[in-house]
């Protein structure tokens, strides 16, 4: 009786021993397999945040242009050139290290333009004149930080003046208008530039005035110097 329940003793501490060890080699493997879970984890979100900066692009973009706007309506010409305020800003993704494509809103402001007539006479003088655009565009870039973008715009005139006394505020219809520029950037850090730039604009809207002005063409252009803040 008495070997009996020593080996029926041995056996549970045989068992129990076996029990142990299996549980102590199941909690060192678990942990084992959950450290490489929280490494894999961490070095996946690593990369998918590198991603993420590398496909995103934002440009800010300011400088002054040149603008002349001219109408043309029968015998009747109507122009104002000046200095314009320019402002524009990009936000869009990296299809690649070279090639980028993004959405755009910008403004060319013109305080005080010159006003010239032919053919009419009239006694108004306008205080701005602005061209707003928002659009699509596309700039490639070269090793060394040359680069070359492309843009088409949905645009739109407003003119402020004084007209016998009243002061006056209207928008023309809305037309297209595209833009070029080509330029330079310079790093400052891994993710920002500096940039410089020459910019050519050209396009057209219709005016919404009184006949014979009634949706006559109205050419927009302008060129000038740029520089640009981007984070990409």
């Amino acid at each position: 009786m008495d070997s009996v329940s020593n080996k029926s003793f041995l056996s549970y501490c045989r068992e129990s021993v076996s029990r142990s060890v299996d549980n102590n080699s199941k909690m060192k493997i678990s942990r084992f397999l959950g450290s490489v879970c929280i490494t894999m984890l961490i070095s996946a979100s690593g990369r998918v945040s590198a991603l993420q900066g590398e496909s995103i692009y934002i440009k800010a973009i300011t400088g002054g242009v040149y603008t002349m706007v001219s109408e043309t309506a029968g015998d009747i010409q109507l122009s104002f050139s000046g200095i314009s305020a320019l402002g524009y800003v990009q936000v869009g993704g990296s299809l690649g290290k070279s090639f980028k494509v993004f959405g755009f809103t910008g403004i060319a402001l013109a305080p005080s333009p010159k006003a010239k007539t032919e053919n009419l006479k009239i006694d108004t003088v306008y205080s701005m004149q602005t061209i707003f655009d928002i659009g699509m565009g596309a700039a490639y870039y070269w090793r060394g930080g040359l680069f070359l973008s492309l843009g088409m715009s949905l645009a739109q005139n407003y003119y402020k003046f004084n007209v016998y006394g009243y002061n006056v505020g209207t928008y023309t219809r809305h037309g297209w208008g595209s833009q070029v520029m080509l330029g330079q950037e310079f790093p400052l850090s891994p993710r920002f530039s500096l940039g410089v730039s020459g910019i050519f604009y050209y396009g057209r809207v219709a005016d919404v005035g009184q006949p014979p002005f009634q949706d006559a063409p109205v050419s927009n252009i302008y060129g000038g110097l740029a520089v640009s803040l981007t984070y990409d």
